[in-house]
């Protein structure tokens, strides 16, 4: 079964026309990659944000942590 008709492959193919579907809508699915990556990119950063939040709560600020770990290594 074939969708353009080639019954060979020895055709000159600017004869047959779209060998691909969606063919003139690659912009428009680069765009929407594009944007779905933006998108991705600018949750995952939100997602650490509140987790660093979280961290930075529960444990004390990035000082605070190395203060304890020289106290440590010091002991």
């Amino acid at each position: 079964m074939t969708t353009t008709g080639l019954t060979t492959w020895e055709t000159d193919l600017t004869l047959v026309g779209a060998i691909y579907p969606f063919q003139g809508f690659e912009f428009l699915f680069i765009l929407a990659a594009f944007l779905l990556w933006i998108t991705g990119l600018i949750v995952v950063v939100q997602r650490e944000r509140i987790r660093h939040a979280r961290i930075v709560a529960k444990y004390g600020s990035y000082e605070t942590v190395m203060d304890e770990l020289d106290n440590l290594t010091a002991s």
